[in-house]
Order: C-alpha cells, then structure tokens, then sequence
C-alpha cells in the first residue's frame, strides 16, 4: 500500500509540474492521471477496509480519509469514463468542468441489469430524442399517454424581471 500511496502522490506532483511549468493542463493528462489513481485507489481501498474492520489505534482518522477516498474514487470513475472534461484558467485557478453531454451509454449500462425500467416524466418528448438519451433498444416499448389532468388548469408562474 505504500508503494500505491507514493505512486498516487508522484502522479499528482507530475501534473503539478506540468502546471507550473507549461501553465496548462491538458484534458488527456487529466484523464492520464485519473486513470492512474483510479488504479491505485483499487490497490489502497481493500487496505484501509482491513485496518478499519481490525479496528486499530486511529481508525477513526483513517474512517473519515476512506470516506473521502469512496467519494474521490466516484468522482474519478465519472471523470474518466463517459463525460466531456475541460480545463480552463481563470486568472491563475485551475477550472476544470466535467459535462455529461451524452448520457446514454451509462443509462443503458444501468438499464441493461434492470429487468424493467420505468422512466416516468410529463415530458418525454421528442420521442426520437428521448430513445436517443436513453439508449434504447429497436425492441423497447416506448409508450406515451395522454395527462389524465385537464390542459385548462395549467398554471404558469413566474418572477417579473427587474
């Protein structure tokens, strides 16, 4: 585990210096680095699971870093798998913008270990278009039915602009 702890500590200052020197991260060395600790937290997470079962001196200290480690290893598995990232500068911060421009493929993967999925929404239109989102298959049902509530009693609210 130390081995992977150092490993992820030298991929991070890696693209520090690449920061510091060129003033620029580029998306692929992003990706480069969260593939990289994505793998390492594989080989770390099974490490502080024992020691926290074991329940040894400072595993509450080490509870809360296994917390932030699951959320860092969600936050890498979206980053690295089927979003739009980007990397801007703003003054000397570092902006990085994670976008889900097409969420498809990961609903599919979702569906596909469902038996029946139900997606319910008021507005499931352009039919074409909401096929496309969910990735759905020639053979999917599709199936639109009228509101069971009367169009007269739409109601629209809004704030008046100042």
């Amino acid at each position: 585990q130390e081995e992977a702890y150092a490993a992820l500590c030298e991929g991070y200052i890696k693209l520090q210096n690449t920061y510091a020197q060129e003033d620029r991260i580029q998306p692929q060395d992003f990706h480069e680095f969260t593939d990289e600790c994505g793998n390492l937290l594989d080989g770390l997470l099974p490490a502080f699971n024992q020691w926290l079962y074991l329940k040894q001196p400072g595993y509450e200290i080490l509870q809360n870093t296994k917390e932030a480690m699951d959320r860092f290893a969600s936050f890498l598995k979206v980053a690295s798998t089927y979003y739009h990232t980007s990397v801007a500068y703003f003054d000397d911060d570092l902006i990085l913008s994670i976008l889900c421009l097409d969420p498809s493929r990961r609903i599919r993967e979702v569906t596909d270990r469902c038996g029946t999925t139900v997606f319910f929404s008021a507005t499931l239109l352009p039919q074409v278009y909401f096929e496309r989102m969910f990735a759905l298959k020639e053979d999917d049902l599709f199936l639109s039915i009228p509101s069971p509530f009367n169009s007269n009693h739409l109601l629209i609210l809004h704030w008046p602009l100042p």
